[in-house]
């Protein structure tokens, strides 16, 4: 929109700096089905529910962002989101806003995927106004070209064939780290898929495993022994998340990095994780 100042953001270095107002709002509810199923000792997933907000500016810009809470995880359920951006965008609608870095958002850190969505909805908006990208929108002057961010590929498989697939699939794609679901089987099921699974990556791809809160202590330890020989970067929420002191015992016994993610989902969760000694890795 060639009416539109840029500026350079306080907050992002050299970015642009764009003045809109938000005149319309709404939410959608989307089913999707995922094209193979998930699972984990406790969860097996074939869809993701979500939510899409939908912000339109003044002039007629439309910008998107989504909730998808993933179940049994986190703080919220996708209901919970779809409350919080409800109340949310009766605050957001018929505001003005100039630049990502005035942005007050009126979602709490207790709905982050809510959040995270209106955030990305307003960011949408204002990069399609500056008709520029998102990722140029949000470019500090540290990595004003960066183009990728890299993360870890999922393995789901269970049947080491299909497991041999998967591996293959995802270092041919270029992934660097593979991360793999272990606790819904048996420990020797488990360590001939880690086993087989180091095999079929070669040595220079780097191995995570995911427990999702199902071993005891002396399980988790059992199973760490049979996993270490693999090079495993870190084990991942082996523990229930309440038992911090267990997780502490865990890292001080392990010879694997332990790592949390359920017992980290907030500000105040990843303070009382650090404080028990609790992870190595959040």
């Amino acid at each position: 929109n060639s009416a539109c100042s840029i500026h350079c953001s306080s907050r992002s270095g050299c970015g642009y700096r764009v003045a809109i107002k938000i005149a319309s709002a709404r939410l959608f509810r989307v089913r999707l089905p995922l094209l193979r199923e998930v699972a984990n000792a406790k969860h097996t997933l074939t869809h993701r529910d979500g939510v899409l907000v939908q912000l339109t500016s003044d002039t007629g810009v439309h910008g998107w962002g989504e909730a998808s809470p993933f179940p049994g995880f986190g703080l919220e359920a996708v209901d919970d989101a779809y409350r919080a951006l409800e109340d949310a965008l009766k605050q957001v609608t018929g505001s003005h806003c100039s630049g990502a870095s005035e942005f007050e958002n009126p979602v709490d850190d207790w709905n982050p995927t809510a959040r995270g969505a209106l955030e990305c909805a307003v960011l949408d908006v204002l990069a399609r106004t500056a008709d520029v990208t998102m990722r140029d929108l949000m470019a500090s002057t540290d990595a004003p070209n960066a183009v990728r961010v890299e993360c870890n590929a999922l393995m789901t498989a269970r049947d080491l064939d299909a497991l041999s697939d998967e591996a293959e699939a995802a270092v041919a794609g270029g992934f660097k780290t593979v991360k793999l679901k272990v606790g819904g089987l048996s420990l020797d099921e488990d360590a001939s898929r880690v086993a087989h699974l180091r095999k079929c990556v070669g040595g220079e791809v780097s191995i995570r495993l995911d427990a999702n809160t199902v071993y005891d202590l002396e399980s988790a330890l059992a199973a760490l022994d049979r996993f270490a020989i693999h090079d495993i970067e870190y084990l991942e929420q082996p523990l229930p998340i309440d038992e911090l002191d267990a997780m502490a015992r865990l890292c001080a016994k392990s010879p694997i990095r332990i790592a949390a993610d359920e017992a980290a989902t907030s500000k105040q969760s990843v303070r009382r994780v650090i404080d028990a000694g609790a992870a190595d890795v959040i």
